[in-house]
């Protein structure tokens, strides 16, 4: 639960910083933010209800999705906000 409720803030953070300073790909982006959320909350959900995630299919999907996130979408803000003096 902490770290759905961290994902969501960091989540927050970042579509304040694409929306102050018109990032081009920011539909883009928010998008993959709402499902990388939403296999979290479903994940949340069923644990909550004990039920025992399958390590290689819940747990991998959220890392591996995480990697590439980092990798493609938030390198390519970063170097966009650090474009516009963002630093």
């Amino acid at each position: 639960k902490e770290l759905v409720d961290f994902t969501r803030i960091h989540f927050a953070t970042e579509d304040h910083l694409m929306k102050t300073h018109h990032y081009p790909d920011h539909k883009k982006h928010r998008k993959e933010h709402r499902l990388l959320l939403e296999h979290m909350d479903a994940l949340l959900r069923s644990v909550t209800r004990g039920k025992q995630p399958h390590f290689y299919s819940d747990y991998d999907v959220s890392s591996d999705w995480a990697i590439a996130h980092i990798i493609d979408f938030d390198h390519d803000l970063g170097e966009y906000l650090n474009s516009v003096g963002v630093h």
